[in-house]
């Protein structure tokens, strides 16, 4: 899913209809959601998301251990989560947490980029 121009209103209707499955409680639908987030925000076009990008972001995180390897993002997708959802909860990516769920995307997110340079 991408794309270089502004949905016509049936497309913006059926990506709107998303809204009620972002209720999903299932750690895939949360993987699922999050690569829609991260296809979206790669492309030129903004949108305005018809669920919460950083719900769906600290869901996937924090079932992390219960999502199938079929929907698991790759290293560097979980990387770009980290990016995006620090750039909407906060403006200062280095924010130490205030609540518990940012304090498991913190812990992840640091967890990611030490395990990124200790491979390079």
């Amino acid at each position: 899913v991408n794309t270089d121009r502004v949905f016509t209103k049936e497309e913006n209707q059926i990506f709107q209809a998303l809204a009620p499955l972002a209720k999903d409680t299932n750690p895939d639908s949360h993987a699922c959601f999050v690569k829609l987030t991260l296809q979206l925000k790669d492309g030129p076009i903004a949108f305005e998301s018809p669920f919460s990008d950083t719900e769906q972001a600290f869901q996937y995180v924090s079932k992390l251990s219960r999502v199938s390897a079929k929907c698991r993002l790759t290293a560097k997708q979980e990387l770009s989560l980290m990016e995006i959802y620090f750039n909407l909860a906060t403006s200062d990516p280095n924010a130490k947490p205030t609540n518990e769920a940012q304090a498991i995307m913190y812990n992840y997110r640091t967890f990611l980029l030490t395990r990124q340079k200790a491979l390079e």
